[in-house]
């Protein structure tokens, strides 16, 4: 499974998520996550109480022939001679990786990716 760490406002206590990240409700640090939550209390009388910041692992999600996919499961389906050959090179995010992959698919195979 291929995650990355999300962080989360939720009532203290609970584990339930009420607030809006860019993502969402996952915000990229704890710090932002914090800086939400002045904001999230002047939202009404009911929002006006204590709010912890949780860290939580998320599984990545990717676009593929415009569907969000889990990328655990379109590495699944990756061609191994593709992957590896695009396996060695920096990329700077998990989606340009995909859209190379697909690019040299459809190069190889003269069709798109199919991720179900």
């Amino acid at each position: 499974m291929t995650t990355k760490t999300v962080f989360r406002i939720v009532p203290t206590g609970t584990t339930d998520t009420y607030a809006a990240g860019r993502d969402g409700n996952n915000f990229d640090s704890r710090e932002e996550a914090k800086a939400a939550i002045p904001s999230l209390r002047q939202c009404g009388p009911d929002m006006d109480i204590d709010w912890d910041v949780i860290e939580e692992q998320e599984e990545i999600t990717v676009i593929v022939c415009g569907r969000r996919v889990l990328l655990s499961a379109t590495v699944e389906l990756m061609d191994d001679d593709i992957r590896e050959s695009l396996h060695g090179q920096e990329w700077n995010s998990a989606q340009a990786f995909v859209d190379a992959y697909c690019d040299a698919h459809r190069a190889r195979y003269g069709q798109d990716l199919r991720v179900n």
